[in-house]
């Protein structure tokens, strides 16, 4: 990643297990290409994976970065412990990102940052945008003042903060409301394989999937 995104530290919230499609972010999209490797090439240095700690076995010989193993049965605190391990002085921001997000691409991840900085919002994600593109920019202070005891068990940890009706940016694309690329299911994966079939030079990102929309390539 280019730009100076000193103020900011990345956590990546990754798990293998998962009801409907266990090991998503582990699922070969492309000539051995999977969703962690994707996010590897786009994030900064500046970057720590938080992964239960009943994974370790699975995920400890991946070349993606720092690791953080926490309990698995609450998400928040192993978040925010991954977090508390690397977070800097210079640290103004916490980016929270899933690892089943295959779209994701360094000018979009900057212009949620830069709406961040601009308005000085302790909260801004990208909710517009369609799944499997999602970024929570978090500031530091509200992110480890998260109360841990509302979200056990629970894998969506900033509810509580996405229900601040000013938290989100404006879309980058036009795209209907129902359009998604989340990877929770076999059907997901099927459709996201298919994207990366067609993806041509680079990795495909959110103006990938506008391009095949317009083009009535992808519903």
């Amino acid at each position: 990643m280019d730009s100076d995104n000193s103020d900011a530290l990345f956590v990546v919230q990754a798990r293998y297990g998962s009801e409907r499609l266990p090991g998503k972010v582990l699922k070969d999209l492309s000539y051995g290409l999977n969703v962690m490797n994707v996010l590897h090439s786009v994030l900064p240095v500046d970057t720590v994976w938080a992964v239960p700690d009943c994974d370790k076995s699975r995920f400890e010989f991946l070349i993606c970065g720092r690791m953080w193993y926490g309990e698995e049965d609450n998400v928040l605190r192993r978040l925010q412990d991954a977090a508390g391990a690397y977070v800097k002085t210079s640290h103004k921001y916490i980016v929270r990102i899933c690892a089943d997000n295959a779209f994701l691409s360094e000018d979009l991840i900057n212009r949620v940052l830069a709406w961040a900085r601009h308005y000085d919002q302790p909260y801004t994600n990208n909710e517009f945008d369609p799944k499997g593109c999602f970024i929570e920019v978090i500031d530091r202070e509200v992110f480890f003042d998260i109360d841990e005891s509302n979200h056990r068990n629970i894998e969506h940890v900033t509810d509580s903060l996405r229900a601040n009706p000013f938290k989100s940016i404006p879309p980058m694309y036009p795209f209907p409301s129902d359009f998604s690329m989340a990877l929770d299911t076999p059907a997901d994966l099927a459709k996201i394989r298919g994207v990366f079939a067609m993806r041509g030079d680079g990795l495909p990102t959110i103006h990938t999937l506008y391009r095949l929309w317009l083009a009535k390539e992808l519903a």
